[in-house]
């Protein structure tokens, strides 16, 4: 009885601590969002968000102090940064309106020294291609030339200028092949060209063995069927390394292509899910392992006994339960920064010396989060109704396991987006406030090979709404959701479900919360298409994301706006003034409709907002609006 009574008391303390964390605890944005080591090891690169933006620093460590700051404009972030030699760094920018939006970038390259000094935008060129190891003075930097075809040059780093390269594309305009992009091993030697195919998305790939020799096709989608993703070079250059689709269905594989009579092996396959990334070596940039992320993070190592692989394994042995990844050597490889985090750790930076063999803490992205205090995320699987196996993330309270109240929170996208094992501050945020948080891969997402995600075109409100439905009957059989106190909630395509849930579904849920999200189908194909089209200045890449994977037939029928009589669960509505991905109509009509059909409906609009929240005092407000709904209808004290 003591014991129970002491381990009571455990939980009692772990739950009372994550508790007392208010909402601004959990949401703040992190002090850190990216890190990079000076060449010497002297300084850090690091990006910090301020509201609406992000900024970069360079921090001293010999005494950690903040040496320089480049500030950009409003709803801009610092995208890609690189150290260029031991002082001088040259970063790009992106801009976005709304939280949950894709960023597109700005024009132009800009620098600064370590010291903040010679802080200038240096070129209209935006895409850096090698930082060329060997070379204190330039970068390579691709762009189009005269005639727009893809090309790559010298940049000086100080003045902008550019020396073009004798070298351009081989891509002819009779040849209806659209200008790709180059590859530059670890030398800054580009050995590996990517073309396209018009109106297609056929991806031509050309090889040449050195600099000298002429370029030579290797690799065609069309002919073999299967898409390719350029990885990294084998070391020494004697392959390339790739990921393959597989349109048979399965998960992607690892292939390497020879530079000598270009034969394709496969090298890596899981049996789950697609690689998520590789590691390249900081002497050579060839690949030495490749990361899956199947359920929680893992790695195989194509070079065993590379030092880096070795010092990757000897941390990761050291931070069991967590993932570890480099993000970068000193230029004399005695010295790297490495993050490791996990599902109850934000993240943290530690300096890893490989002389001692000692890593010491430096800095975290969330200082103020316990890990200990946080719940912990557990990779899931069940059966969806056709038998095909669907993964998803359970996050309970801590030290509770059985008849919670539960919230289903499908991600947006949908197509090609997945959620991953790690440190999500809402869900802990839910957690802590004693909600069981499930989020589902669904049909339609990422990580789970091009089948798997193709089952989902044309399936909104059809195979992908069931497999929710099929997740959250299967919570309730094995007894760890109450099945009186579930309701499902999402932002953009996730809230789309959530409405969807609860119109398809009546009595499964108390209730559902929609946040940025798309209600009305027909005007998704109709007018966000045309603005999708002018936004991006268009493609065929827009009219295929919605024709193919929405569809065009019987949209009124996966339309929760026009669904609305069929809802018969308290709803929860939110969106941004500014939203152009989904547009603030959807909500106001989804609301209109609701008020009409004679259902509880509540709605805030946040003005000067896009898609998704920026400012944190709106993102304190929707999180109290959050829970105090959830509370009313699906917590402890409220009624069945």
């Amino acid at each position: 009885m003591k014991i129970k009574i002491l381990v009571l008391s455990a939980i009692l303390a772990f739950s009372q601590a994550a508790l007392a964390l208010t909402a601004a605890d959990f949401l703040k944005d992190a002090e850190f969002n990216s890190v990079a080591l000076s060449p010497t090891g002297e300084y850090l690169a690091v990006t910090v968000p301020i509201s609406n933006r992000s900024a970069l620093a360079i921090i001293r460590l010999a005494d950690m102090k903040t040496t320089g700051v480049f500030k950009p404009e409003s709803e801009a972030y610092i995208d890609d940064f690189i150290w260029v030699n031991d002082t001088r760094i040259l970063f790009n920018t992106a801009k976005k309106i709304g939280r949950l939006e894709q960023p597109y970038l700005l024009p132009g390259l800009w620098g600064m020294d370590a010291d903040g000094s010679n802080k200038k935008r240096i070129s209209n060129l935006r895409s850096m291609l090698s930082d060329l190891p060997n070379d204190d003075n330039n970068i390579l930097v691709q762009y189009y030339d005269s005639l727009y075809r893809t090309t790559y040059g010298l940049q000086n780093v100080y003045t902008g200028q550019v020396i073009p390269s004798k070298h351009v594309s081989p891509v002819k305009k009779i040849d209806k092949l659209t200008a790709g992009g180059y590859f530059a091993d670890g030398k800054g030697d580009v050995l590996v060209f990517l073309a396209g195919r018009e109106g297609t998305e056929d991806s031509i790939f050309f090889f040449r063995k050195t600099m000298a020799d002429p370029w030579v096709q290797v690799y065609d989608s069309a002919v073999t069927k299967d898409d390719i993703f350029f990885m990294g070079y084998a070391k020494g250059n004697q392959a390339v390394y790739f990921q393959r689709e597989n349109s048979l269905g399965g998960p992607d594989s690892i292939i390497s292509i020879g530079m000598d009579g270009h034969e394709i092996n496969e090298v890596l396959k899981d049996d789950n899910v697609d690689p998520f990334t590789g590691l390249l070596s900081p002497e050579d940039g060839s690949l030495y392992a490749v990361k899956f992320l199947d359920g929680k993070p893992r790695y195989e190592y194509i070079e065993p006994k590379s030092p880096f692989a070795l010092d990757h394994q000897k941390l990761r042995n050291s931070f069991p339960g967590q993932d570890v990844r480099s993000l970068g050597y000193t230029k004399k490889s005695d010295k790297a920064i490495y993050y490791v985090s996990s599902d109850r750790n934000p993240g943290d930076y530690y300096l890893y010396n490989r002389t001692t063999g000692k890593a010491d803490y430096v800095l975290s992205d969330k200082r103020w989060i316990d890990p200990d205090t946080m719940a912990e995320t557990l990779p899931i699987k069940y059966k969806a109704r056709d038998g095909l196996e669907i993964e998803a993330l359970l996050t309970r309270p801590k030290g509770q396991d059985k008849g919670l109240p539960t919230v289903i929170y499908p991600h947006g996208g949908p197509m090609g987006i997945y959620d991953r094992w790690g440190f999500d501050s809402e869900v802990q945020f839910l957690a802590s406030r004693g909600y069981a948080v499930v989020q589902v891969n669904f049909r339609g997402s990422g990580n789970y090979g091009k089948k798997f995600k193709e089952a989902g075109y044309r399936q909104w409100g059809g195979a992908m709404q069931d497999d929710l439905t099929d997740a959250t009957q299967w919570l309730v059989t094995q007894g760890m959701a109450n099945p009186k106190k579930i309701c499902i909630y999402g932002s953009s395509y996730g809230a789309y479900a959530a409405l969807m849930g609860v119109a398809k579904e009546p009595g499964l849920y108390a209730c559902a919360i929609g946040n940025v999200g798309v209600y009305d189908i027909p005007k998704v194909i109709k007018d966000d298409t045309i603005n999708a089209y002018e936004r991006y200045s268009s493609g065929w890449w827009a009219k295929k994301f919605f024709i193919e994977t929405i569809g065009t037939n019987d949209l009124e029928a996966i339309s929760p706006v026009r669904l609305a009589s069929s809802i018969k669960v308290p709803v929860l509505l939110a969106g941004g003034e500014l939203d152009f991905t989904a547009p603030i109509g959807h909500t106001k009509k989804m609301h209109e409709a609701l008020n009409k059909a004679g259902v509880p409906v509540e709605m805030k609009i946040y003005l000067n907002e896009g898609h998704g929240n920026y400012l944190l005092e709106n993102q304190l407000d929707w999180a109290n609006r959050l829970v105090e709904f959830l509370d009313k209808h699906i917590g402890p004290s409220s009624g069945s």
